[in-house]
């Protein structure tokens, strides 16, 4: 599954056999720990201000922010929240134009393994959904006539193409104290917001979304006032 589990970072001693296998790994626990204080911080402002909805996922490879999500629920006692993962589970779409280092079908988690790696954490397999398909096809009246309002959302698509096809949807779950985090909003472009995915968001997202937390250097929230 190449999953990417939280681990230990090094100690001054273990620095003698730092390697590339040990750097990756030392940057995938800083990242994921990040990202954890991130949904702990949201569900305290949920839990502060009793905001009731559902958690709702595009891009959802390798489960980690989505397992986090689970865990959060489950430690502020969010009984009553759905879970929701779109995601095509066969990787990227033909990215070729739009970035060449992308390749079709990278970042592949399929949905037999996206169960499996949430599998420890879902309280009650009725409350998580997911909704296979390129947004372009799966994004659709009938899916939407079904959802709830938001308490959280998170975007992760490497691609703006992507972005741009589910940010329009997730809009129309907000309600007041929605979070909405964007995952790669300096990936490619370093924040500028005249470029890319944060051009995207300038040009889309609603008056009443203010920024919220940065989520370390790459990512960053915002919240319906």
């Amino acid at each position: 599954m190449n999953y990417e589990p939280f681990v230990n970072l090094p100690t001054s001693t273990g620095l003698r056999y730092w390697n590339e296998k040990s750097s990756l790994e030392y940057i995938h626990s800083f990242r994921q720990a990040i990202k954890l204080e991130f949904f702990t911080s949201a569900f305290d402002f949920f839990r502060e201000f009793d905001i009731r909805g559902d958690y709702f996922e595009f891009g959802c490879h390798q489960a980690r922010t989505f397992s986090m999500a689970l865990i959060e629920s489950q430690r502020f006692k969010r009984d009553d929240m759905h879970f929701w993962a779109f995601d095509s589970f066969e990787g990227l779409p033909d990215s070729s134009k739009e970035n060449p280092h992308f390749k079709q079908g990278a970042f592949a988690t399929s949905q037999k393994s996206f169960l499996e790696l949430i599998a420890p954490y879902v309280p009650s397999d009725s409350r998580v959904h997911l909704v296979p398909g390129f947004y372009s096809e799966s994004l659709t009246e009938d899916i939407a006539a079904k959802l709830r309002c938001a308490a959280l959302i998170t975007i992760d698509c490497d691609l703006v193409s992507s972005f741009e096809e589910c940010l329009p949807f997730a809009i129309r779950l907000l309600q007041k104290g929605t979070i909405l985090y964007i995952d790669d909003w300096r990936n490619n472009s370093y924040g500028d917001s005249t470029k890319g995915i944060p051009a995207v968001a300038k040009k889309l997202l609603p008056e009443n979304m203010q920024p919220f937390l940065s989520v370390g250097w790459w990512g960053q929230s915002f919240i319906a006032l």
